[in-house]
């Protein structure tokens, strides 16, 4: 009797140190299952290569501005103590006006216009 081919991918069960081959009948070019195909695997795995990669991106920008932001309040921070001490050379009309710029700011939670 003609029996179906079988999937070639050698397939591994939870317990099981040696594998053993797909028991899913071969249905691409006669030796993969749709799981195992190789085109198959590769598309996958490109496209969740892609989610990832994007995934990474987004995070690496939402640490960029708050990098920036921590930055910011810190150089704002010592500005204000900078004027408070008088180590600017500034009138007092550009002291009040840094002065509420910089409160300003820090108020907003340094939030950056972008």
């Amino acid at each position: 009797m003609n029996e179906p081919r079988k999937c070639q991918e050698t397939v591994y069960h939870s317990g099981m140190f040696t594998g053993c081959r797909c028991d899913r009948r071969a249905v691409v070019d006669g030796k993969w299952c749709r799981q195992h195909d190789p085109e198959a695997v590769k598309a996958k795995r490109a496209k969740r290569e892609a989610e990832w990669n994007e995934k990474w991106k987004q995070l690496n920008e939402e640490s960029d501005r708050a990098a920036a932001r921590q930055r910011a309040l810190l150089d704002g921070m010592k500005v204000l103590k900078a004027i408070d001490s008088g180590g600017w050379m500034l009138t007092r009309e550009d002291q009040v006006a840094a002065r509420t710029a910089i409160a300003d700011f820090l108020a907003a939670g340094g939030k950056l216009d972008e």
